[in-house]
């Protein structure tokens, strides 16, 4: 069945419903792009019913069908659950679109409910919608799910809804409250007794008087905004107010108006007058017509088509004033069907004229005034009528009411009403004559034309309008009527054409090679007046061999004939004939020199070439031999043989008839026919010589000589005589060949390498008998490519300290020297120095890592093996300023930090060492006011004296409000790390010197949320081994961001990482932070109700893993446990105590103490009792150390329930093995015996437990308590009172290097005392130093102990 519409990407999931143990498939259909919910082909309701049958035909009962876990029952809730799928996808898309449609991003309940029906599938079928205080409620009705979406576009279940606390206000935005009025604004929140606080960003616009705790009355003071803020625990929301004062009247500037559209402006400013003055100003203008007229938000008003509309200005009370608007067009333009007309009054006397305005919409001002110029010849009437009363010419005119015009011309009678010329514009030639055609209308006028010429010098007309040229140029010939003026012209042009053209040249011969290649001819035009058809056009009618340009420029190209011709604009012509001819500038042969062998060969051809090669005269060549050796005869056109007669030179010459000449050396020769080489085959030493000795045939008479060479120089070369030298190790051929190639023969000579050094891999070795004990040699012979007398002998000058085989392997025998020597066969040595020694294989000191007080002195312990090594051992201290160390390894503590003691031997190749802290025991106290004054933090040394005291503020506020100390930190060399700020406030962390000195000051990084950046709250401050700084820091809000950050010693950011979410949208949030002996980071996080985890982060902020909290049940529901404490054991696994958070006093559920290893794993869980109770409620979990012999120590109890119930220290080994269980003492109050409640617990040196206890009340005693391993209580110390009869209890506790223990103890009252007491380990009070008291206002009162840190 189909249950979801549509989605855009493709994916598969698998669901599993519990309840009902049913998978179902939910697979998207990727052609229709719909998802489908298939049961292995199956649908569901169908599934159950089959399951049904089968139970029933197999004996079960209706009540297990049918109950309340019965299996429709779990159907129902499978179908429930698939639904809501949908349901949520449905309203998330709804919710979406209807914020999308809002001017305000915030949701109203008619767009809510139009989207919701566009969205709404079969499957979801109908719904419910109501509006509810601050949210609406939407239940679909098929599932019975029930949904809250608030105005802001969140979707929640109800479940979530109801479960996650909330702080609304409705109204949440006031916009128009009267100055002077008042109106409740009410708190909506499902926290039952709520303790909410209101504030009012500025009383001098709004006041609040609270009615309840939920109700307030907010009042207008002045005109304004101002912002209502309601805040209850960590929830804050907010309503603006806008105060307002109302107009009393309004008044327009213009009551009545009207848009002429045809005019300049179409529009029209009205203005409005609102009293009185300090009214709301704002307006809203509205137009009952918006097709006629239109007004904008400043009040002008806009013409769009005539007719009639009303515009309305409005004001924010209602008050309203209309002004009338009338649209018009008026006429632009007007015309008439004709412009001239003749009234034949033979004929008829009468003519209708008709008039036509511009714009067509026009409708005022169209009435139209007709009149004649002369009524004696033509009368109209106001319809356009026109009668012709006598002969004679007049104009009628149209006139509309704002003067538009419009005329007609009209003759009356037989008078010329035009006249027409033909032809119109004509061109002769001077004394040649034009006859121009007058007709005149009407044809029956009788009117005679009177002729003119415009200039008689150019052409002349007579009074029949015939017309003569007398000069060039141009004349306007005018026919006039005689009586009625009607007069039109013709234009004439007088010219005169040529008659003939000639040129300047008319043949002309060139020659490419010698004569100029181009040349000018000149058009010259009869008769010289001619002054029109003067341009010359240019031709050639072989434009390949000769072209020619539009000024008659002729250029030759190619040899050939052409014809250039010349035309002008009426077609005369003359020509020029041109023949191109090209003779030779030069004469070449193929060949310069050539050479004939009596013994072969005995011709060579020769072939002369021309230039240039396009030459066609003087080519008839002569060819000619200077000597009797060589004969010569012409073979073609531009070829030779020459034949050799007798050894000798002859100089061969060619010629042509212009006499250009070209010259062939011919030497005559005879060639050898054979050579032998001997030896031909032999051998020579790199550097050496071998002569060879070659004999030519003929031997006499040969007039060649011999070419010696070698087939690779690199390896041997060959001078002209025959003597080979070796180069290189190789062979090669030597070559001897004629001087003409023609003839060769060869020899093979091999190149041969003996050894001329040899050296080896090493010079001087040495050998440990108590680690290496042998090496290898390697010897290498120089060249590396020599192959004669390369064999090796090894020897030792004493084998009695090393040996050595004949492969160069060495191995020493006893503590001394000798002398390896490696020898090659002709001769060549090389040596190596071999020491044989004993060294020390191993170094350790203990203890490996020590803290010691200053003056205080360790005396570390050594081991050296072998102890028989005689190599040199020295102590050092990496840092001589915090402690020294002597030649025995005594160490002395200097000053507080850290240095290595490190012990090696002389050559530095081995090392132990022992990690050394030392401690000041100096104590650092944060300081909180419990006013708006400012916070403190306090440096005392060991013995109790205050060093210094310094004001805590971030970079943006000092009052302790906004600056509260949240974790403080401490560096090795006595530095300070404090972390302050509030929630919505600028958070810092800043470093001091241990002078306290402030060295840097840095802020946290904000976020961006409810469009605004935040502040984060520091919650933790954690130093890694390498002295760099981890901050964990959370934000107020579930769907913001919380974080982690680095920062190095100088207060450079390294990266800032985000928790993950634990459900869309919501961060966890930091609750505690460890850091490993690695340097990772664990991180125990929070919830509102989803889920607790740990995760671990490496160095860089890369999370490695996440594991969430084991969950429990509690009557019947499912519960995550909240994490206590956590601590680290070396290994780094981490140990957890965890809390029920559920738990009522009649549960059974007990709390949980878990081990995890370093990769996440949960290794154990182990139930937290008391010795009398089992109940979580009862048996909270306080605190969880690691003991240095990793053990684990809780402390447990509750404190919500009767003192009478009892706390315990219990300890487990590392497995999770219960060691012990001790109840802490008693005391006696108030007639009754109760138990100690614990406050802090601490482990020292020893594995000693001290525990912090206090009694429940002022008068109730307070003690520090003191374990051995074993559970056995060593001691019990009361606290002293602060006055007579009440006593401080115990908030911190801190333990220095020598087991001492720092104790911060509180007062139930600022003003009564807050102190830190010194113990010795035995218990004995050395020291109680009081805090320094605070001033602000009239108060004096001490500051608050916020953290407590000894270094």
């Amino acid at each position: 069945m189909k249950i979801v519409k549509k989605y855009s990407k493709k994916w598969k999931k698998v669901l599993k419903i519990k309840k009902s143990r049913t998978i179902i498939f939910l697979k998207k259909d990727t052609n229709k792009g719909e998802i489908y919910m298939k049961n292995k082909g199956i649908t569901l309701i169908a599934l159950t019913v089959t399951v049904i049958v089968l139970l029933i035909i197999s004996g079960v009962t209706i009540s297990y069908l049918t109950g309340e876990n019965g299996i429709i029952n779990q159907a129902k809730d499978s179908k429930k659950f698939a639904g809501a799928v949908e349901e949520k996808e449905v309203l998330n898309t709804s919710v979406a679109a209807a914020i999308g449609k809002s001017s305000n991003s915030k949701i109203d309940e008619v767009n809510l409910k139009k989207y919701l029906n566009q969205n709404v599938g079969d499957e979801v079928k109908d719904y419910t919608l109501e509006k509810k205080d601050g949210y609406y409620s939407v239940t679909f009705t098929a599932t019975g799910n029930e949904y809250a979406v608030w105005e802001n576009g969140t979707v929640q279940d109800m479940e979530e809804y109801q479960k996650t606390p909330y702080l609304k206000l409705d109204p949440s935005e006031l916009n128009a409250l009267e100055k002077g009025s008042s109106q409740v604004i009410k708190a909506i929140t499902n926290v039952n007794n709520s303790n909410i606080k209101w504030e009012t960003s500025n009383s001098n616009i709004v006041t609040i008087q609270k009615k309840s705790n939920t109700e307030i009355t907010v009042t207008g003071k002045n005109n304004g905004s101002a912002v209502i803020t309601a805040k209850m625990d960590k929830l804050e929301t907010k309503c603006q107010v806008t105060v307002i004062t109302s107009p009393k009247e309004i008044i327009l500037s213009q009551t009545e108006i009207m848009i002429d559209l045809s005019s300049g402006s179409k529009t029209v400013q009205i203005t409005p007058t609102i009293t009185p003055d300090s009214a709301n100003k704002n307006i809203t203008w509205t137009s009952s017509n918006t097709s006629i007229a239109r007004v904008d938000e400043f009040g002008t008003i806009t013409g769009i088509s005539n007719g009639e509309a009303t515009v309305t200005a409005k004001t924010v009370n209602g008050l309203t004033k209309i002004c009338k608007v009338k649209v018009v067009t008026s006429p632009t333009a007007i015309s008439l069907n004709k412009t001239n007309a003749v009234i034949d009054t033979t004929t008829s006397k009468n003519m209708q004229l008709t008039a036509v305005i511009t714009p067509a919409s026009a409708n005022i001002y169209t009435g139209i005034t007709w009149t004649s110029s002369n009524d004696n010849v033509v009368q109209v009437n106001q319809q356009g009528l026109v009668k012709g009363i006598s002969n004679g010419l007049a104009t009628v005119t149209a006139k509309t009411e704002n003067g538009c015009t419009a005329q007609c011309r009209i003759v009356v009678g037989a008078t010329i009403a035009g006249i027409n010329l033909a032809p119109s514009n004509s061109a002769i030639e001077i004394e040649e004559k034009l006859q121009i055609n007058a007709t005149i209308e009407p044809n029956t006028s009788e009117e005679t034309l009177i002729w003119v010429s415009s200039n008689s010098k150019v052409a002349t007309v007579d009074q029949n309008g015939l017309v003569t040229g007398k000069s060039h140029g141009t004349v306007t010939i005018t026919a006039t009527g005689r009586d009625s003026m009607v007069a039109n012209s013709v234009k004439v042009t007088v010219q005169t054409a040529p008659k003939s053209i000639s040129l300047n040249i008319t043949e002309k011969t060139i020659d490419l090679s010698t004569d100029a290649k181009s040349f000018q001819l000149i058009g010259t035009i009869s008769p010289s007046t001619a002054n029109v058809y003067l341009e010359q056009t240019w031709t050639s009618d072989n434009t390949s061999v000769a072209n020619v340009d539009n000024n008659g420029r002729v250029t030759a190209l190619k040899n050939g004939d052409a014809t250039i011709t010349v035309s002008t604009g009426n077609k005369k012509t003359a020509t020029c004939k041109v023949k191109v001819v090209t003779s030779p500038t030069g004469i070449a042969l193929d060949k310069n020199r050539a050479t004939v062998n009596l013994s072969g060969t005995k011709t060579v051809d020769l072939t002369a070439t021309l230039t240039p090669k396009t030459a066609n005269i003087y080519d008839d060549l002569q060819w000619s031999s200077d000597s009797a050796s060589a004969k010569v005869e012409k073979t073609g056109k531009y070829t030779a043989r020459v034949t050799g007669v007798s050894n000798g030179n002859a100089k061969i010459t060619v010629s042509t008839g212009n006499g250009y000449k070209a010259e062939c050396i011919v030497t005559v020769e005879t060639k050898i026919i054979g050579i032998t080489v001997s030896p031909n085959e032999t051998e020579v030493e790199v550097g050496s010589t071998v002569t060879l000795t070659a004999t030519k045939k003929p031997s006499i008479g040969s007039t060649e000589g011999l070419v010696w060479s070698s087939s690779n120089n690199g390896v041997a070369k060959v001078n002209d005589d025959g003597v080979v030298t070796g180069i290189a190790q190789g062979t090669v051929t030597i070559t001897i060949k004629s001087s003409s190639g023609l003839v060769k023969t060869k020899a093979k000579v091999t190149v041969v390498q003996s050894p001329t050094g040899i050296t080896l891999d090493k010079n001087k070795v040495a050998l440990d008998m108590s680690g290496t004990k042998t090496t290898k040699l390697n010897a290498t012979i120089q060249p590396s490519n020599a192959n004669r007398n390369t064999g090796i002998t090894w020897n030792s000058s004493n084998t009695g300290v090393a040996t050595v085989d004949q492969s160069g392997n060495v191995t020493a025998k006893a503590n001394g020297t000798t002398t390896i020597t490696a020898t090659t066969q002709n001769g060549y040595t090389a040596q190596c120095s071999i020491t044989v020694i004993t060294s020390i294989t191993s170094l350790t000191v203990s203890p490996t890592s020590s803290t010691l007080e200053s003056g205080q002195t360790l005396q570390l312990n050594k081991t050296i093996n072998p102890s028989t090594a005689t190599e040199g051992v020295q102590w050092a201290s990496s840092n001589t300023s915090v402690a020294t160390v002597s030649n025995s390894g005594l160490v002395t503590a200097k000053s507080a930090g850290t240095t290595t003691i490190t012990f090696k031997n002389s050559s530095s190749t081995k090392f132990a060492s022992c990690n050394v802290t030392i401690v000041s025991s100096d104590i650092i106290i944060g300081g909180n006011t419990g006013f708006d004054a400012t916070n403190v933090i306090l440096k005392y040394n060991n013995n109790g004296n205050l060093v210094w005291k310094k004001d805590v503020t971030t970079n943006s506020y000092s009052n302790a409000f906004k600056c509260d100390i949240n974790a403080v930190g401490t560096f090795k060399d006595g530095s300070i790390i404090v972390g302050a700020g509030a929630s919505s406030y600028d958070n810092v962390i800043i470093k001091y010197d241990k002078n306290g000195n402030t060295i840097w000051k840095k802020s946290i990084p904000t976020y961006y949320y409810n469009s605004k950046n935040q502040y984060y709250k520091i919650n933790t401050i954690n130093i890694t081994n390498d002295d760099n700084i981890i901050v964990g820091a959370n934000s107020q809000y579930d769907g913001a961001e919380k974080i982690i950050i680095k920062y190095d010693s100088n207060g450079n950011l390294i990266w800032k990482k985000t928790l993950p979410t634990y459900k869309s949208g919501e961060y966890y949030y930091v609750e505690q932070l460890l850091i490993s002996n690695d340097n990772n980071i664990i991180i125990g996080v929070d919830s509102y109700s989803e889920g607790r985890a740990i995760l671990k982060y490496d160095s860089n902020g890369n999370l490695i893993w996440n594991k969430k909290i084991p969950t429990y049940t509690d009557y019947g529901s499912t519960y995550f446990y909240r994490i206590a404490s956590m601590s680290l054991l070396k290994d780094n696994s981490i140990i957890i105590g965890a809390n029920c958070g559920t738990l009522r006093e009649d549960s059974t559920t007990p709390n949980a103490l878990l081990k995890y290893n370093s990769n996440g794993n949960l290794i154990w869980k182990k139930d937290v009792t008391t010795n009398t109770r089992t109940n979580g409620f009862d048996c909270s979990i306080k605190q969880v150390l690691c003991s240095t012999d990793e053990n684990i120590i809780v402390s447990a109890g509750g404190d919500t329930v009767s003192d009478s119930q009892d706390k315990v220290i219990i300890k487990y080994d590392k497995n999770g093995n219960l060691i012990w269980k001790k109840s802490v003492p008693t005391y006696y109050d108030n007639g009754e015996t109760r138990y100690y409640r614990i406050s802090t617990t601490n482990i020292n040196n020893n594995n000693e437990i001290i525990v912090g206890a206090n009694g429940s009340t002022d008068s109730s005693s307070k003690s520090l308590l003191k374990y051995d391993s074993n559970g056995n209580l060593i001691w019990k110390k009361d606290i002293p009172s602060y006055k007579s009869g009440e006593y401080y209890y115990i908030e911190k506790m801190n333990i220095t290097n020598k087991n001492e223990i720092i104790v911060g103890v509180d007062s139930y009252s600022d003003s009564q005392g807050r102190a830190i007491l010194k113990y010795n380990n035995n218990g004995e009070l050395l020291w109680k130093t009081e805090l320094p008291k605070y001033t602000y206002n009239s108060y004096n009162e001490f500051y608050r102990l916020t953290t407590l840190n000894i270094y």
